[in-house]
């Protein structure tokens, strides 16, 4: 495949244009002072457009290997190189490009332009920020606030999750799936998360401490990172043995996406877990590439309905029909079944019973694992 993609390439390109393969699948090519000529007319950024668009048909048209014709499609980001800039900063600028093109749905070109400079600009802004909140130097604040979890019947609650919370030095926050994913894309996504479970099994240690007979349980959020690298199955269990904790006091929430880009090794790992008695949560469930088969085939112990079938379950037939379908293929496979976004009394009264709820009508998240809503 990456041959045919070279000779492609190369059939596209004049002869003053370079073309390179710089690891995996990507590619480079370089266009000194674009000009008008056959095939390609107007400014030197049209030029490039031109033949950007001229590259996305030549790659359209499957590859043949043997007997079967494979589709390719291409992501394109573009930059002008001004004098004086380094090589490898025109390159990391076109890649930050590439990877807003992947981001907007594939198989198109986008240029890295004013708009994409200002978000490096803030993504670098969070990253220090996450680093020295992680270093503890002052610059920025990581805490954890605790949405606690209810069952709906009883009123009794049953668990928390914790939510990361980053804030800068004057008290303002960033939205945790932007640093989320500024994380994970700088590799501290391992620190991050580390310091996150501790904080949270820290926690509900002092939660049984203020109610030793309650059993709540704590979730924790995994990224796709977390998941794909490292061994998940010994941090989890030595972070537990480090609080004094049994596996069954932790849950594992992963959205379905994660899910369905772990590798066989990290569904061993779940696997595992599960076993020893840790929880595994799908978190939003019904959004992503929902398949029953993850219900059956990976190591699941609570469907977490999202918050979007939640909002129109008053007012919608067709979110009500779901939740409550959701709900009852829970409770037939054995698996809890959790409520997400539980905003006002309307919805509440329109779930069916059995089951668990989140919300900010029966708990907003706080510095400590508390709940003050009863049924």
């Amino acid at each position: 495949m990456l041959v045919e993609v070279a000779h492609r390439l190369r059939a596209v390109v004049r002869g003053s244009e370079t073309v390179a393969r710089v690891g995996g699948d990507e590619f480079v090519v370089v266009i000194e002072a674009p000009r008008a000529g056959p095939g390609r007319s107007g400014t030197p950024r049209q030029v490039a457009e031109q033949l950007a668009d001229r590259i996305r048909e030549e790659l359209s048209e499957p590859v043949r290997y043997g007997p079967t014709a494979h589709s390719v499609s291409v992501s394109i980001g573009m930059i002008a190189a001004v004098p004086g800039r380094a090589a490898e900063d025109v390159l990391r600028d076109a890649d930050i490009a590439m990877y807003r093109a992947k981001e907007r749905g594939r198989n198109r070109v986008e240029v890295f332009d004013d708009l994409l400079r200002a978000d490096l600009v803030e993504r670098g802004r969070i990253e220090h920020l996450l680093r020295s909140a992680l270093a503890g130097t002052g610059a920025a604040a990581l805490s954890v606030d605790y949405q606690p979890v209810h069952d709906l019947d009883t009123g009794a609650v049953v668990g928390f999750e914790a939510l990361a919370r980053l804030c800068d030095a004057r008290g303002g926050s960033v939205d945790p799936a932007v640093f989320v994913e500024v994380a994970e894309s700088t590799g501290l996504i391992t620190a991050l998360g580390a310091a996150v479970l501790d904080a949270a099994l820290a926690a509900l240690v002092r939660r049984r401490a203020r109610f030793p007979r309650e059993r709540a349980w704590m979730s924790v959020n995994l990224s796709a990172r977390q998941v794909q690298h490292g061994d998940i199955a010994t941090t989890i269990g030595r972070a537990l043995d480090q609080h004094g904790l049994r596996p069954g006091d932790l849950t594992l929430e992963l959205t379905e996406s994660v899910l369905l880009a772990a590798g066989s090794s990290a569904i061993r790992q779940l696997a595992e877990l599960h076993e020893s008695g840790v929880g595994i949560a799908i978190d939003d469930f019904g959004t992503g590439y929902a398949s029953l088969s993850y219900l059956v085939a990976l190591p699941v112990t609570v469907v977490k309905i999202d918050r979007s079938f939640t909002a129109g379950m008053a007012s919608d037939p067709a979110s009500a029909t779901i939740v409550a379908a959701i709900a009852r293929l829970s409770e037939e496979l054995g698996l809890g079944c959790v409520v997400e976004g539980i905003e006002s009394r309307r919805q509440l009264d329109a779930l069916p019973a059995g089951l668990l709820g989140q919300g900010f009508l029966l708990g907003r998240p706080g510095p400590e694992p508390c709940s003050d809503w009863t049924r």
